[in-house]
């Protein structure tokens, strides 16, 4: 290969092994792997580089402006205007990380709400250092005497802190409760990113590239979830699954995620078109339940809400799953042992070929 085409090889290569785009990234690939052959010359190679690099950004340009209209404010636009969020006109008073300097503060932007309580945009500083400050989201839960508001504060809490360290989950910062106001404080990182639910409305048509790269992350966490941490989601949707600008996934509230060894309550919660129905006929909650929520997500993704695959196979037919773990007995089914193996290795998507013997919608 002559010097002018290796060096704009190496520059392409580069920049598509580095692009955010699963899709971009996959289409490119292969013609990286022509070019290694010696089948591209330099002029080939550079007018493939400007189209990747012209993509990219005006795709990068469109996640950005659906962020911004669905999502939460980046953090260069509270950077700018960090007076306008974190004004006097704030009631909420901020609350201390226990007996530390660090306080949190209190935002006038509402960053959501839900059935246990609202999310707001917050502050971490620190006493004598004004420019230590760090964003974060701030989940408001208020209880009565007697409610279970408290209770499901706590062991939100204390499940955050076992998935502590896995980036497929949003980080837990600090726990405070407040009983004169009988309000529990859970603050936690910022990520600025929307459901599947919006990604999906908002896109329409997902790429096999994007669901592949969306049930690795997803998977990536599970494993974590159930192995490490011992505890099963029981809430995983297309609402409870975040995903950025930069096509990073997030799982979030684990309210409702309950023990493997010693679960707290056997019945599956959420939306029932995400629920596995194994769980009344074995009468009880195992990790396979968010594995077939998974799939009902990639279902979702792929198809909206008209998929041609009823509940009794859709765990076989909406996704062709390759898991290889450490063992190699071919004899090895995950789907049997009802669970997912430690190490996931390879995730394969074929849209034309998974649904073909079901019905019509």
């Amino acid at each position: 290969m002559p010097y002018a085409s290796r060096t704009a090889y190496r520059a392409f290569r580069d920049d598509v092994e580095t692009e955010e785009d699963p899709d971009l990234r996959e289409r490119y690939l292969k013609d990286v792997r022509r070019a290694n052959k010696g089948n591209y010359s330099a002029r080939r190679l550079g007018e493939l580089h400007d189209a990747l690099l012209y993509k990219s950004d005006e795709r990068y340009h469109e996640r950005r402006r659906f962020i911004a209209r669905w999502g939460g404010p980046s953090h260069t636009e509270i950077a700018n205007n960090l007076h306008a969020y974190f004004n006097r006109h704030v009631r909420d008073a901020p609350f201390r990380e226990g007996a530390s300097a660090y306080y949190y503060q209190f935002s006038s932007k509402s960053l959501g709400e839900g059935g246990q309580g609202s999310v707001r945009l917050g502050l971490r500083r620190k006493e004598g250092q004004p420019r230590y400050q760090f964003l974060c989201a701030i989940k408001k839960i208020r209880y009565e005497n007697g409610g279970d508001g408290k209770m499901w504060a706590k062991k939100e809490a204390e499940n955050m802190l076992r998935v502590w360290g896995c980036m497929a989950f949003t980080q837990i910062w600090a726990c405070q409760d407040n009983p004169l106001t009988r309000t529990m404080f859970i603050a936690m990182e910022y990520f600025n990113g929307c459901e599947l639910l919006l990604w999906k409305h908002n896109f329409l048509v997902i790429s096999d590239a994007l669901l592949r790269h969306v049930a690795r992350e997803v998977l990536v966490g599970l494993d974590f979830l159930h192995t490490r941490a011992g505890l099963i989601h029981r809430d995983l949707s297309m609402r409870n699954i975040m995903m950025d600008v930069a096509y990073c996934v997030k799982i979030i509230d684990l309210g409702y995620a309950t023990s493997i060894t010693h679960p707290d309550d056997q019945q599956g919660v959420g939306f029932k078109a995400f629920r596995d129905p194994d769980i009344k006929r074995i009468r009880r909650i195992t990790p396979a339940a968010d594995i077939w929520s998974l799939g009902m997500v990639i279902l979702h993704l792929n198809y909206g809400y008209r998929y041609p695959c009823d509940g009794a196979r859709v765990v076989d037919q909406w996704v062709s799953v390759h898991l290889k773990t450490e063992s190699e007995d071919p004899r090895h089914d995950w789907r049997k042992e009802r669970r997912i193996p430690k190490v996931v290795l390879d995730i394969r998507f074929d849209s034309a070929a998974k649904c073909k013997d079901a019905p019509p919608a």
